[in-house]
């Protein structure tokens, strides 16, 4: 198996569970007035992306990480709402925004637990759909990171197949000797219930 391939995407997958969850916290609490804009959506995105580069190296420190990250996605939302004309944030908006992207450092967050499940999800219909034309809905919360996701979804299913195409053969053999050990031990087993 091609192990450090994937151990690479799951990499860049964390990273983008990460990315995700920032902006699905940022987009609630902004409103569809931001969301709605493709240009303001990838400004932010490549800023958290560039802010979480090294994010698996020992010396990150994903908690300060996560608070510059804040500092910048505030500041670029009371740039953006200035910019169209809405009220820029309160401070007390800001700081419950904050503390939300700020609390994303937690393993156990509710947030990247469910961007976490949702990205496997589309992972498991995309390998499921093969080579057809039409992509896998992207499920809820993810828009933002559809691309980035996709991209990954291509190189995974791509890596899965050709393994599947390399080392299929062997494993055909191996798996064919479980099944008809645990065929005939179940067949033992009814016989010596009868």
């Amino acid at each position: 198996m091609d192990q450090t391939r994937f151990q690479e995407m799951q990499l860049e997958l964390d990273q983008l569970i990460l990315t995700g969850a920032v902006l699905l916290v940022t987009f609630n609490a902004a409103g569809t007035a931001l969301s709605d804009l493709p240009d303001f959506t990838n400004k932010l995105k490549m800023a958290i992306r560039v802010l979480l580069t090294g994010l698996h190296l020992p010396s990150f420190n994903l908690t300060e990480a996560l608070a510059t990250i804040s500092e910048k996605v505030c500041a670029e939302i009371n740039g953006c709402l200035s910019q169209h004309g809405f009220t820029p944030f309160t401070l007390e908006k800001e700081t419950v925004l904050k503390g939300q992207i700020q609390a994303l450092a937690d393993p156990d967050n509710t947030i990247c637990k469910l961007i976490d499940s949702r990205n496997q999800m589309f992972f498991e219909s995309y390998l499921a759909s093969g080579y057809q034309k039409s992509v896998p809905a992207i499920p809820g919360g993810l828009g933002p990171i559809q691309r980035e996701l996709e991209e990954i979804a291509v190189k995974y299913v791509r890596l899965v197949n050709y393994n599947k195409m390399v080392f299929g053969p062997y494993y055909d053999a191996v798996l064919s000797s479980i099944l008809n050990k645990e065929e005939t031990a179940h067949i033992r087993g009814k016989l010596e219930d009868d």
